[in-house]
Parts: C-alpha cells; structure tokens; sequence
C-alpha cells in the first residue's frame, strides 16, 4: 500500500496519528475538513503559551495593586478575598518596617500559610507551607524546644542549620530563613 508523503508522518502514520504519538504537527482544533487543515507551528504554540502568561501576570500584579489601593479604606479592604487580604497584611508589615527603620521586617510564622503535615521526627515535624506574599511553596520544619532538653542536642540542630544555610547544592534541601518563635 502506498500513501502519498504529504498524508504520512512517523513510520506511515496519518498527522492525525503522528501528532498524537508526539510528533511536532499539529492540527488547529477550530478547522474543518481534514484536507483543510492548518497547522500550529511549535513557535505558534509557544507565542500562545507566552501571551496566556502575560494576561496571568498581569492579573496578579492588577490583584496586588487593588490590594495596595484598599489598605488605605477599611471597607474597601474588608470586600477583598481571603487570599488579597492575607497578601494586604504582609504589605502593611513591610511598609511599617521601612518606613520606621529603613530595613526589612523580621519576619515572622504568620508570613507563611501552613499546609499538610510531610512528617514526623523525633525532635519536631515538617509542613508543606506557602509564602503568603510570592506564593512559593516551602517545607517548614518545625522544632519542638521542650524536646531539645540538652545543650548537646541544641549544638547538632544550629550546626545542622548553619551548614544548610551555607550549603548549595540541588539535590540538597535550601534554607530560606529561620524564625524562632
């Protein structure tokens, strides 16, 4: 059996077939008949990817300037969501912070919205966390200082961390920060 070269992809598939096996053709889905296709090219593609990213950013950053506008009237601020609310009082710590001391706030457990517990060891557990202000997922390690009773133990834990901090690596964990509470 013969097919002509235009109809064939990989190894005598149709592009239909071809397309879905993960060959790079790819048919527009708004066309009509099959012998009328167009194609999307993979810088097609890519250019929609690009351009859905743009509308996303600039959504966030319209949310976070809404956010910004409504610190400043109480009511405007209590309409906000849950989630614009929660980025609001961490701008305010921010702007406190810079505006009474020039630097940075310390910052604190309540910039994090803590997850699901990932586990459980002898000395504190770990919790899949959120930065509520650029939305990164972290784990956050949890210590439990009753349970760190000897100056021994205490010694091991600083060390632990002061080498994760100085420690770059990607198959390591990275330590952010450290809050003691």
């Amino acid at each position: 059996m013969v097919e002509k070269q235009s109809q064939t992809g990989q190894a005598g598939l149709s592009k239909r077939e071809s397309a879905a096996c993960g060959g790079s053709t790819r048919y527009h889905p708004l066309d009509g008949e099959e012998k009328d296709h167009r194609l999307i090219t993979e810088d097609d593609e890519q250019e929609i990817r690009q351009v859905a990213s743009d509308i996303n950013e600039k959504a966030f950053y319209g949310k976070i300037i809404r956010t910004k506008k409504a610190l400043n009237n109480e009511g405007e601020f209590s309409r906000l969501s849950p989630r614009s609310q929660e980025i609001g009082y961490v701008m305010q710590k921010l702007e406190r912070a810079f505006a009474l001391t020039g630097q940075p706030p310390i910052t604190d457990i309540t910039f994090y919205r803590i997850g699901k517990m990932l586990g459980r060891g002898a000395f504190g557990k770990v919790n899949l966390a959120m930065h509520k202000l650029v939305r990164k997922l972290v784990a956050l390690k949890s210590l439990n200082k009753s349970a760190l009773t000897d100056e021994i133990q205490k010694a091991k834990q600083m060390k632990e961390v002061n080498l994760l901090q100085k420690l770059r690596h990607n198959h390591v964990v990275k330590i952010y920060e450290t809050i003691e509470t």
